[in-house]
């Protein structure tokens, strides 16, 4: 659960570069919203890629599945241990392609949530790991289930912070203490910019809005 602009997308695609990197011919899928923002987050990785001396080959390539061919684009990041990271652009026919760890980014704002969630659950069946995160949206859809089941969604951070509840872990960060920690944001000027109470307790205080 996480205020918007604060870099957790950036951190967790970091996080899979080095878990590729540690475990040679695995996987890692990524799914956003659109296609713009899995697009965003490979360009992302291929900076963090040069910026630490490893080698990858990052192409585009037509994602089809045993039903058929789509016009539906993949960008793999494939590494030279046979390891891959997979972005696309999140629905439930994508979500059933790879085996291996998995990132829901943005969760909340994803289509057919709860299709996902059943076709992605099953690809992290064999000890892998799936990551989600998201800024709320509304008080609907599966990753307002998850937060809530949690104890995060209550507009402020749970206690303790992070969280365990069976195999979760829970992590709930607004822009307030990101900025404590350093984040470069202008919280007064970003206000005033918004003028709008109930974007900016969204977008940043991770409160999620009634249906």
């Amino acid at each position: 659960m996480k205020s918007a602009r604060i870099g957790y997308s950036y951190a967790t695609g970091v996080d899979h570069i080095f878990r590729r990197l540690e475990n040679a011919g695995s996987t890692t899928t990524v799914l956003s919203p659109s296609q713009a923002q899995s697009t965003e987050f490979v360009d992302v990785c291929k900076k963090n890629i040069q910026a630490i001396g490893a080698v990858a080959q990052v192409y585009d390539e037509a994602w089809k599945d045993d039903i058929s061919a789509t016009d539906f684009l993949v960008q793999r990041i494939q590494f030279a241990n046979g390891s891959r990271i997979m972005a696309l652009a999140a629905n439930p026919r994508t979500a059933r392609g790879y085996p291996g760890d998995a990132v829901l980014d943005e969760y909340a704002h994803q289509m057919d949530s709860y299709a996902i969630w059943a076709a992605i659950f099953r690809q992290v069946a064999l000890g892998n790991r799936l990551d989600v995160l998201s800024t709320p949206n509304g008080e609907q859809g599966k990753f307002f289930d998850l937060a809530k089941d949690l104890g995060l969604s209550d507009g402020f951070a749970p206690s303790p912070n992070p969280t365990r509840k069976g195999p979760w872990s829970g992590h709930w960060i607004d822009v307030n203490m990101a900025v404590a920690d350093g984040c470069p944001i202008n919280i007064e000027e970003m206000r005033e910019g918004i003028k709008d109470n109930d974007t900016w307790s969204q977008e940043f205080l991770c409160v999620f809005l009634k249906a």
